[in-house]
């Protein structure tokens, strides 16, 4: 089943916000993070991506249950060795639960999309210098 419209403006109408060195970062899909920015260039990393592991295929999980999975993802990115600032995603309206998510440096949008698929969710935020954000939906909304 594909994703609806209200689920894909949902996740349009979502700060996505990880923590660097004491500040805040606030990314929105559709805008350029100034703040980001300057961490990529710091960091020489050229692309990032948003992702989590919490309520696959946006169905609601237990906190228990989200908290093991993005425990997992976390692993995971270390293991590859990518560089993350932890993170949570909160939606402007308050249907939506917060889900901690991380904020991940240097990734190429075809591999945060393989994190994506391996935690099943049904889309992810990426971004490149320069860009803005931009919502990515995966073969997992069907």
């Amino acid at each position: 089943m594909a994703l609806s419209q209200e689920l894909i403006d949902s996740y349009r109408r979502t700060s996505y916000t990880a923590w660097h060195k004491g500040e805040k970062i606030v990314v929105r899909v559709g805008e350029i993070c100034i703040a980001l920015e300057k961490i990529l260039i710091e960091t020489g990393a050229k692309e990032w991506a948003f992702l989590t592991a919490h309520n696959p295929q946006s169905r609601k999980q237990t906190a228990l249950r989200n908290d093991q999975r993005q425990e997992e993802l976390l692993r995971d990115l270390a293991m590859e060795k990518y560089e993350f600032l932890r993170g949570e995603s909160v939606a402007d309206s308050a249907e939506w639960p917060v889900e901690t998510g991380a904020l991940v440096l240097g990734i190429t949008e075809s591999a945060a999309l393989g994190f994506a698929a391996k935690y099943g969710q049904a889309a992810f935020v990426y971004g490149a210098v320069g860009e803005s954000a931009r919502l990515v939906i995966t073969d997992q909304s069907h």
